[in-house]
């Protein structure tokens, strides 16, 4: 393996995430998974995008070269930390992943994200994410993470 060939394979385990292994070797991956995986559950939860939150805000979105559309803010970690897992919550993490991830939109990487949550058991989230550009499919992959909503109002 070379870490040349792509990013590091992000994915969610049942306490958070990890970097994805096989046979003692690092998985490397060329699709947006990764990329993914931060915009949606990196950042920090206590920023919520606002002037007056930006002191806590990731330690990636203070580089010079970031740009600011492309911000981490991770609004679906915010709400699934926050929020009970309840069917109306459940859209607003639907919204907020999109949200998250619309800076694939804004660089042209892919010009649909389609985001489908379901909670198939007791304070579990899935998430399907499928990116398409131009009619074709670019991504198409899932996270499965705990629900941690607590019931403390996150907007």
């Amino acid at each position: 393996m070379t870490l040349d060939s792509g990013d590091l394979l992000l994915i969610s385990t049942n306490d958070g995430g990890d970097i994805e292994t096989l046979n003692s070797e690092f998985v490397m991956t060329n699709g947006f998974e990764s990329a993914s995986y931060i915009s949606l559950f990196g950042g920090n939860i206590k920023d919520n995008g606002t002037e007056s939150t930006k002191n806590k805000s990731w330690w990636g979105n203070q580089l010079s070269i970031n740009d600011p559309d492309s911000k981490i803010i991770s609004g679906t970690m915010a709400i699934i930390k926050g929020l009970p897992a309840t069917p109306e919550n459940l859209r607003k993490v639907e919204t907020a992943a999109a949200d998250d991830l619309a800076w694939f939109k804004s660089q042209e990487m892919c010009d649909t994200i389609e985001v489908e949550g379901s909670i198939p058991s007791r304070n579990r989230l899935e998430l399907s994410i499928r990116m398409l550009k131009n009619g074709n499919e670019l991504a198409d992959f899932k996270f499965i993470v705990n629900w941690e909503g607590m019931s403390k109002n996150v907007s």
